[in-house]
């Protein structure tokens, strides 16, 4: 906020995330992994 109040742009910081599918049993298991961490979904495919 305080960024945006002073005219400056916001920083941003991106994490690379390492997710193995194949370490879940199931797709269900991957699924709410995925949820739990605030990941896509769409890893679990």
């Amino acid at each position: 906020m305080a960024a945006a109040q002073e005219g400056k742009a916001p920083t941003f910081q991106l994490r690379a995330v390492y997710f193995p599918r194949t370490r879940y049993k199931s797709t269900a298991d991957c699924l709410t992994a995925a949820y739990s961490q605030n990941l896509p979904l769409d890893l679990c495919r």
